[in-house]
């Protein structure tokens, strides 16, 4: 995930000497020309409409800590999209922790999580108060489905850096360990273990993550990450997904890989295309074969399980 440098509000607060400022606001966002994204917090509606649904979901995040009366702690997927974890289902509401004497519910696009705050960790992120990234990928495991789950746990276990860090090392499972032990219920600390156990910080992408908890989802046999592939000229690079039993190569191909600047490495997308075909060809030499699959394989999970069926995977 890319850091992303939101635009400036329009706010009612811009001019207020201007008793009408607050109206004409109103009456530009019902004519269209601006999208309030919380009350008295708009933007122009062609500049909302370019955003990605994950820099919608930031800037939502931002409103509600501008609007709230004292600085909200963002937990569960909030904190995660700010982290950098990744966000694989954007949610509607925006979710905080606050203490027990709290209404704890959800309303005007924010859900409350009750919570004892002297146990919660946080950290700051871009000026806001998060949970921490060890706090936030073991809520994450307690609530989410088991791939998304997997993928946010995936992410902090590698030891690249978050977009919401400067320098850091990764979390190790041990940790993780120690943390769920603190967890109240045992089905929640059983979800978390469930998710550790499988979570590998190899994985390279959230898509990948999620091709891989769908794998086993499937039954199918667990495939070896980042596999070196070699030939007569040397190394030809890692595979995302490898099975000896069948000389098998899997790679998960998201448009990112040939779009953004940080997977290119000075390429143009058109050579880093290129580049990848070539990549191919010689592992395809080895007499290996090679499968891809893409976003819609990964957003269907019944597409993704043919696709790998008919490369010869079968349930255990």
């Amino acid at each position: 995930m890319r850091n992303f440098t939101p635009p400036l509000w329009i706010t009612s607060a811009d001019d207020p000497d201007d008793e009408y400022f607050s109206r004409r606001l109103s009456r530009r966002a019902k004519s269209g020309e601006l999208t309030r994204v919380r009350q008295g917090l708009f933007r122009p509606t062609t500049v909302w409409h370019n955003l990605k649904p994950w820099e919608q979901y930031r800037m939502r995040i931002e409103a509600v800590h501008r609007t709230a009366r004292s600085a909200p702690i963002f937990c569960h997927r909030a904190a995660a999209q700010m982290w950098g974890i990744p966000v694989i289902t954007i949610p509607a509401t925006v979710d905080t922790y606050e203490g027990r004497s709290g209404g704890g519910h959800s309303g005007a696009g924010v859900h409350r999580h009750r919570a004892d705050l002297a146990k919660v960790c946080t950290a700051r992120v871009d000026g806001l108060i998060v949970t921490s990234k060890l706090q936030t990928a073991r809520d994450l495991a307690v609530v989410l489905p088991f791939p998304e789950a997997v993928a946010a746990m995936d992410r902090i276990l590698s030891p690249r850096l978050l977009v919401g860090e400067r320098r850091s090392g990764p979390i190790q499972k041990s940790q993780m360990e120690i943390s769920m032990k603190l967890l109240p219920h045992a089905n929640h600390i059983r979800r978390v273990e469930r998710v550790l156990s499988f979570a590998d910080g190899l994985s390279g992408s959230p898509g990948e993550s999620l091709s891989r908890a769908y794998m086993k989802q499937f039954g199918f046999l667990a495939p070896e990450l980042q596999h070196e592939v070699r030939d007569g000229q040397g190394r030809i690079g890692y595979t995302d997904f490898y099975w000896n039993e069948l000389g098998l190569v899997g790679e998960f191909d998201g448009w990112v890989k040939y779009s953004r600047g940080e997977y290119l490495a000075g390429d143009l997308p058109a050579e880093a295309l290129w580049k990848e075909k070539i990549r191919e060809d010689r592992i395809r030499a080895t007499g290996l074969r090679v499968i891809r699959w893409m976003w819609p394989e990964v957003s269907n999970p019944d597409l993704l399980r043919q696709r790998l069926l008919g490369a010869g995977l079968r349930p255990q």
